[in-house]
């Protein structure tokens, strides 16, 4: 299998994917990667997400039982990002994609004060000129 990730054939501009697929380039779309904490939101917004969606008492339940896994992540022993997935994992097993969604809409129109302006309207002209395509 080839790797290169391009190639250019006849004059005209290919994207090659893993399968070897060949797609003229300017019928690729693109893809806007934006991460929420400090980005879109003003700070970490996985614990107020976790509070508002699971509720008081599983909240305070998902952080005792991860308790020793926080204090080696605050010591340096396990990275931010895979606490932050077992956590996350805890509180939404069984979770099905469409409540998640659920869930997550009703949060962001309840929380709409922790968004970074800008970051928001990068993301909605982004969101508009795609639509336009």
């Amino acid at each position: 299998m080839n790797t290169d990730t391009s190639s250019i054939t006849e004059q005209n501009l290919f994207f090659q994917d893993a399968e070897d697929n060949l797609t003229p380039v300017d019928e690729v779309k693109h893809l806007h990667a934006f991460d929420f904490d400090g980005t879109l939101t003003r700070y970490d917004s996985l614990l107020l997400f976790i509070y508002f969606s699971c509720g008081l008492k599983r909240f305070l339940m998902c952080f005792l039982c991860h308790l020793p896994h926080i204090i080696m992540m605050k010591a340096g022993m396990m990275s931010n990002e895979s606490v932050k997935q077992m956590i996350f994992s805890y509180c939404f097993k069984g979770v099905t994609l469409e409540t998640f969604n659920a869930q997550c809409r009703v949060f962001a129109s309840a929380n709409k004060s922790i968004l970074r302006p800008k970051g928001l309207a990068k993301l909605r002209q982004l969101q508009a000129e795609e639509a336009t395509k």
